[in-house]
């Protein structure tokens, strides 16, 4: 039995409010609506749960933070989706955009060959983070900034 990782991408809005920046996909079935909003699906990637939360850590990878529990202002969907895994969640956690890009930075041209494939999962991870913060925009064409984002997580066995 492994473990999974279930993650939701935060942006901080003009105002300074959390809010949830998943992407949403138009419905196939009906291309007038978008779908309701939905976990960021990241695979099952154990040198990343490594250095994101130092889960399934068998190579002791550097890891970004453990434990540090769900963010004091985290939106109310992430909240909830968090509260679905009841006893089921363990080691919630968050990272920031800029977390992601130090960590990658620090560790892709380490000598060990885990640490490179877990900083390698964590820089494919930012650039995510970077590319979607370019297609939240509003009507004057400002773009979200990458560094007002951050990834919120939880694991289950």
């Amino acid at each position: 039995m492994g473990a999974d990782i279930h993650a939701w991408i935060e942006g901080k809005d003009k105002n300074g409010n959390w809010f949830v920046a998943n992407p949403r996909y138009v419905d196939f079935a009906n291309p007038t609506r978008i779908k309701d909003v939905d976990e960021f699906y990241i695979g099952r990637n154990y040198p990343l749960f490594s250095a994101l939360g130092n889960v399934r850590n068998e190579h002791d990878i550097p890891f970004i933070q453990k434990n540090r529990g769900l963010p004091k202002d985290v939106t109310d969907i992430t909240e909830g989706a968090a509260a679905d895994w009841d006893l089921d969640g363990h080691s919630f956690g968050y990272v920031t955009a800029i977390e992601l890009q130090d960590y990658f930075m620090s560790y892709i041209n380490a000598n060990d060959e885990s640490i490179q494939l877990a900083a390698e999962a964590v820089k494919f991870l930012y650039y995510k983070l970077y590319n979607l913060a370019y297609e939240i925009s509003d009507y004057e064409g400002n773009c979200l900034n990458v560094y007002d984002m951050r990834l919120v997580f939880w694991f289950d066995n």
